[in-house]
């Protein structure tokens, strides 16, 4: 049985060690010794690496929940929330990129797995405020915002910051006008 304190100090210790030396060397015998448990604690609490990486992209760090805060925000003015909305999903992906890599390459992913639904929250969330937001077609609107929101995200993150050749904010505009007026 998975115990609260003893998962924090995991995720706790696997941020650090991320933090420190970067999620190539992440191994789970060394976050358990960080977090001094054992590495079958580790197991018991995410089953194994790929598990554990999940939860950090979903249960640490501030950006996940400040989108899902911006999407529920008043949408008036439509464009200019769209925009709010790509800036927070950036910060989201310069998150989730360099973990999910790392998730991904460690095991398949997991279909049914409660935890990797999870990470298509903000995503379904969007879809639905459209929705009630009568916008038409809701679901590709979704996809092309956070879409372009990774594309330049992953841009970025290859290429260095100067790959777009153009500001945050000018480049959430660019794409929220593209997308309020389709």
């Amino acid at each position: 049985m998975a115990r609260p304190r003893v998962r924090q100090r995991l995720l706790e210790a696997a941020a650090a060690l991320l933090a420190e030396q970067g999620v190539g060397v992440l191994t789970t015998r060394a976050v358990a010794r960080r977090a001094a448990v054992t590495e079958a604690s580790l197991f018991n609490n995410f089953g194994d690496k790929a598990g554990l990486l999940r939860a950090l992209l979903l249960e640490t760090g501030d950006e996940h929940p400040a989108l899902l805060t911006a999407l529920a925000a008043p949408a008036e003015p439509f464009e200019a929330w769209l925009a709010r909305l790509f800036v927070h999903a950036r910060a989201w992906f310069r998150r989730v990129l360099p973990l999910a890599g790392a998730s991904l390459a460690s095991a398949p992913p997991r279909h049914a797995d409660p935890q990797g639904q999870a990470s298509y929250a903000a995503h379904r969330a969007l879809s639905q405020r459209l929705a009630e937001l009568q916008q038409p077609d809701p679901e590709t609107l979704a996809l092309l915002l956070l879409g372009a929101a990774m594309h330049t995200t992953l841009s970025e993150l290859t290429q260095g910051d100067r790959a777009l050749a153009v500001d945050e904010q000018a480049l959430a505009r660019r794409v929220a006008r593209s997308l309020a007026r389709r």
